[in-house]
C-alpha cells in the first residue's frame, strides 16, 4: 500500500521541518510505503532558501519530494499540485493532507490508514486536532454542516482531549484537511480541491461534494494530532483573511444553494457574521475600519465575480 503525505507551505520553514519529522517518525508497518511531498506555494526570499536547504538535507530520503510552485496558487491550487503528483507519479492508494504547522503522534497515521481501509464506503478519515501550545485543548475534530449556520458545527471545539477521546468513531459531514487521510477513489470521482476559493471554504466544498457522491467521512475522536497556530480571533481577524473568508463564503453559497438560501446567506452574513468578525477584530487588536472594508469587498467579489459551478 502506498500513502502520500502532502505538506503545503508558504513563507514558513521551521514548522515545515517539524511537520516532516513528525511524519518520518510515524510508526508504520513494512507493508505501507510512505511518501512525503512538500509543496512550497510561491514563498519568497529566505523561506525558499531555507526550504532548499531542507531539500538538500533530505536528499538521501527517496521518499521525500520537494515541489516549488512559482506563485501562490492558494490552498486548493497548491495542494492540487501535490495531489496530482501523488496520484500520477506515485500511484498512491490514499493521500494525507497535512498543514505545514500540523504534527502527528507516532501511531496516528497508521491508525488512520486502518480505519480508512476498514470499509470500502469510507472516503476520508480524520483525528482530533489539538492546539500544539495547549495539547489537551481541542482545536478541531469532525463537523456537521448546518444550513441555519451556513457552515460547520465543530465537534468538541475547546473541550479537553480527555473528554472527546471517550467518544466512538462517527460519520460526519466534515473532516478538517489540516490532517485528513483521503482515498484516491474520492479524487477520481469528484475531482480535486476547487482552486476558485483560494483560501477558506475549499475544504467545506470538498467534503460537501464527497458526501454528495456517497462517500463516508469518519471522525476518530481518540486519535490525536496538533496544530501550531494562534487562537482564531488573532489568525482570522487580519484584513486579508477577512476578505477571503467573506469571498469564499459566498462562492460556496452560490455554488451549492438555490436563490432563497442565497438570500438567507446574505442576511446571515450581515446580521450574524459581520458583528462576529468585529468582535474578532477587537479581540485580536486589528484595525476595525480596514477590516470591515476588506470584509465587505470579499462579500461583493464572492457574490458578483464569475466562478465555475
Amino acid at each position: 500500500m502506498k500513502i502520500a503525505s502532502i505538506i503545503l507551505t508558504y513563507n514558513d520553514c521551521e514548522k515545515t521541518k517539524k511537520s516532516i519529522n513528525s511524519l518520518i517518525e510515524s510508526n508504520l508497518p513494512n507493508s505501507v510505503e510512505h511518501f512525503i511531498i512538500v509543496v512550497d506555494n510561491g514563498s519568497s526570499g529566505r523561506y525558499v532558501e531555507c526550504l532548499k536547504n531542507l531539500e538538500k538535507k533530505y536528499a538521501n530520503f527517496e521518499i521525500i519530494k520537494f515541489i516549488f510552485n512559482k506563485e501562490n496558487l492558494g490552498y486548493g491550487g497548491g495542494n492540487n499540485v501535490g495531489i496530482f503528483y501523488a496520484l500520477e507519479n506515485i500511484n498512491a492508494d490514499a493521500v494525507l493532507l497535512i498543514n505545514n504547522d500540523a504534527y502527528l503522534e507516532r501511531n496516528t497515521l497508521n491508525d488512520l490508514i486502518n480505519f480508512l481501509f476498514s470499509d470500502p464506503n469510507i472516503g476520508m478519515v480524520g483525528p482530533t486536532i489539538c492546539y500544539y501550545g495547549n495539547k489537551d485543548k481541542v482545536w478541531h475534530g469532525g463537523g456537521f454542516f448546518k444550513i441555519l449556520k451556513m457552515g460547520i458545527i465543530n465537534i468538541g471545539k475547546n473541550k479537553s482531549f480527555e473528554e472527546v477521546s471517550k467518544m466512538q468513531p462517527m460519520e460526519v459531514d466534515f473532516i478538517n484537511p489540516c490532517v485528513a487521510l483521503i482515498k484516491k477513489e474520492v479524487f477520481k470521482k469528484i475531482g480535486f480541491l476547487d482552486k476558485d476559493f483560494f483560501l477558506y471554504y475549499d475544504d467545506t466544498d470538498f467534503c460537501y461534494r464527497a458526501k454528495k457522491a456517497g462517500f463516508k467521512l469518519i471522525y476518530i475522536p481518540f486519535l490525536k494530532a496538533y496544530h501550531d497556530l494562534e487562537e482564531v480571533y488573532v489568525s482570522r481577524a487580519t484584513p486579508s483573511r477577512l476578505y477571503y473568508i467573506a469571498r469564499s463564503y459566498f462562492i460556496f453559497a452560490k455554488k451549492h444553494f438555490n436563490f432563497i438560501l442565497l438570500i438567507y446567506a446574505i442576511l446571515l452574513f450581515i446580521f450574524l457574521y459581520t458583528p462576529f468578525r468585529m468582535f474578532q477584530m477587537l479581540k485580536g487588536k486589528q484595525p476595525i475600519l480596514k477590516g470591515l472594508l476588506f470584509h465587505f469587498k470579499g462579500a461583493k467579489d464572492g457574490l458578483f465575480l464569475k466562478f465555475k459551478k
